[in-house]
């Protein structure tokens, strides 16, 4: 599971609460859907916590979960956890929208706060983009850390290229000119050998 940062949770004059704090994380599963959870560890205890995403991207759909949710009661220092799973139609980049949270500060009905937590992205990668990360770390291994990036690897195989083109010509130029020499020769001895006749 992949944590990501902590995010606070504001309140509408833009003063961070002392109550909660909001942590998403994005979990990994067989099928590849990101499972965004939203944890909810407090400082003091609340009340009738409702909570809902502001918004999804349309590029975004939810497969399991739901967008809201509510509990009744988390005591201080406790911690709920609310976690829903999203698969992307596209590869592209996804920004996490704020998620809307209402409570009650106190037993009573007359302290009801909101807050919104603050976002955060996350790429989503295509299957080739997601074999070419693969790729490049398993490389940047391989390398010892030398390469680690798609021009990393293109400057490399340039690099290789123009010294194996370079020693593949002196090479060739070599055996080229052996073979004249060997020639030369043949054709010295031969000369020799049809003059002492």
């Amino acid at each position: 599971m992949l944590h990501l940062p902590l995010l606070t949770l504001w309140s509408k004059g833009n003063t961070p609460l002392p109550a909660f704090t909001c942590l998403m994380r994005r979990a990994s599963n067989p099928h590849h859907c990101p499972i965004l959870k939203r944890d909810l560890p407090t400082h003091s205890a609340a009340w009738k916590i409702k909570l809902q995403e502001v918004a999804l991207p349309a590029e975004i759909s939810v497969v399991s979960g739901s967008t809201s949710h509510e509990i009744e009661r988390i005591n201080a220092g406790d911690s709920a956890t609310w976690e829903y799973t999203l698969v992307a139609n596209s590869a592209g980049h996804f920004v996490a929208p704020s998620c809307r949270v209402t409570y009650q500060a106190e037993s009573d009905a007359d302290s009801v706060q909101e807050t919104l937590s603050t976002t955060f992205s996350m790429p989503i990668l295509s299957p080739s983009q997601k074999n070419i990360k693969m790729a490049l770390s398993m490389g940047s291994y391989a390398s010892l850390g030398t390469l680690n990036s798609v021009t990393d690897w293109r400057n490399a195989g340039i690099t290789l290229l123009t010294f194996g083109s370079l020693v593949g010509t002196r090479v060739a130029y070599s055996r080229i000119s052996q073979a004249a020499k060997d020639r030369r020769r043949r054709r010295a001895i031969e000369e020799l050998q049809g003059k002492s006749d």
